[in-house]
């Protein structure tokens, strides 16, 4: 969009918050709706309102969806930064159908409007890493990224809670940076968020991390060095010396352990080492590793594997209980993840893990 555009849209976006006009202009904001339907605490998977009226999330080509876990599906998708009517379409969405691993979307009922508390945003895709699984294909993108005009009249509109950055790779992005400080700067009570490889010697990231976000998730896709290296081409001792350095009295801290059929032996390995940072959580997280493992072949070769990896990540855990206890370290493991490694409710439950481990990262926001 020309940046000649970005005051009409601004103001534009103004006038539609200010009278709360929705689809038919019939809407009044802050007008109780005698049609939404009470919401049952025994169903955890409805929403309370609209997922697109409490977060979205921005793809690097501007693409707008109500969240991080549905912006694979172009049936989902909102509508464009290009487009005049952004808001106006976030507003008409018919979410209905629209399910994640937490939650199911639904379209706005009478009288709602939208308050975005988290803004998601996928940056330029540049990165220095050659990761073998990148679910954008950074490593091959050319691209040139200029949202960051449309970007700042968004966030001058909708003043959310929450901004989370990712890439590509955000630390090695000088504008992208530069965007963030003027974010931080405009809105002070604006909680910044990262999600980064670490791949990079720690100096001025260091001082870059603890300056601009409030939390940080540090992605790891192997432990050993030559199996980090295999996958993402980079030296795992930048993010190990990264994840060890940062402050965490001024940083949240996630350690988060993206499983390929690489690696996924080494989860006991990196649990170890995770422990003694102590961070704020520990996440495994899927990176479509059952994709590739097939566990049912005629040596069996993946299902030992699958069982003697279980076992080593169950006797880290356990051995390490009051450690996690002492710093407050949550664990959470996608559900994938969870039946791969047999932590079971009856695990968490013999070995007194309830307090430990987290069903939803939303538990570990703050």
């Amino acid at each position: 969009m020309p940046t000649s555009k970005i005051p009409m849209l601004l103001s534009k976006l103004k006038n539609w918050f200010r009278t709360g006009l929705h689809t038919s202009g019939a809407f009044e904001a802050n007008e109780p709706s005698a049609q939404a339907p009470v919401i049952r605490h025994d169903q955890p998977t409805e929403s309370q309102f609209p997922c697109h009226f409490d977060s979205l999330f921005i793809k690097h080509n501007g693409d707008v969806f109500p969240c991080c876990a549905v912006w694979g599906n172009p049936r989902w998708r909102i509508g464009s930064l290009h487009d005049k009517e952004i808001i106006q379409k976030i507003i008409n969405f018919d979410g209905d159908g629209c399910r994640c691993f937490w939650k199911a979307n639904r379209r706005a009922y009478e009288g709602e409007l939208p308050l975005i508390k988290h803004l998601h945003l996928e940056l330029s895709l540049k990165c220095q890493a050659k990761c073998a699984m990148c679910c954008v294909n950074a490593p091959d993108w050319n691209g040139d990224y200029d949202f960051y005009e449309e970007l700042t009249a968004l966030v001058d509109l909708l003043r959310p809670k929450y901004i989370s950055v990712q890439g590509g790779e955000i630390l090695v992005q000088p504008r992208s940076i530069s965007w963030l400080e003027k974010v931080k700067s405009m809105h002070q009570d604006t909680v910044l968020r990262l999600v980064t490889n670490g791949g990079a010697p720690t100096g001025k990231n260091l001082d870059t991390i603890e300056r601009l976000f409030k939390l940080v998730s540090i992605s790891f896709v192997g432990f050993q060095p030559e199996t980090y290296k295999t996958i993402m081409g980079l030296d795992v001792s930048y993010t190990r010396d990264l994840a060890r350095r940062i402050d965490k009295t001024k940083v949240i801290l996630r350690l988060k352990f993206l499983v390929t059929p690489l690696n996924l032996h080494e989860a006991a390995a990196f649990f170890s080492w995770a422990v003694t940072i102590c961070p704020s959580a520990i996440v495994f997280h899927d990176s479509g590793f059952h994709n590739y493992v097939q566990l049912d072949t005629e040596d069996n070769f993946w299902s030992k594997i699958q069982s003697r990896a279980a076992k080593a990540l169950q006797r880290a855990i356990i051995s390490n209980v009051s450690n996690l206890i002492a710093s407050g370290t949550k664990l959470h493991l996608q559900e994938n993840v969870r039946k791969f490694y047999d932590i079971s409710p009856e695990f968490i439950s013999e070995n007194n893990l309830s307090t430990v481990f987290i069903t939803s990262l939303n538990e570990n926001m703050e």
